[in-house]
């Protein structure tokens, strides 16, 4: 059965916290860029897509489109001027699947 996307999305804060993460944001909008979550751990600040699949995709791309990581970067630029003692930037993909209630976690790379 799938549950609705805030299940998933509660799952992963969940997830964040129990690995030391702080919850900023749920659903972060800045213009046509929406990031599901926003965390912090340390120095660094964690921008993060969660997805739900019925089982794991054979890329990533199949998933989340290159055009929608570039929005969520744009929006993660605006994010750290906001938060001044952030020294890194990370963008991650946490894809559940009817396997299982831990997420398939995924750091992405722009570069």
């Amino acid at each position: 059965m799938v549950l609705h996307y805030s299940h998933y999305e509660t799952l992963a804060c969940e997830f964040l916290q129990r690995n030391g993460h702080v919850v900023l944001h749920r659903n972060y909008r800045v213009g046509r860029a929406e990031i599901d979550l926003v965390s912090s751990k340390n120095s660094a600040l964690y921008l993060i897509e969660v997805k739900y699949r019925r089982c794991a995709p054979p890329s990533l791309e199949d998933v989340v489109f290159p055009a929608q990581w570039r929005r969520v970067a744009r929006a993660g630029a605006g994010l750290l001027q906001q938060h001044p003692t952030v020294l890194e930037l990370e963008m991650w993909l946490f894809l559940f699947t009817a396997e299982g209630s831990e997420p398939l976690c995924y750091p992405i790379d722009l570069s």
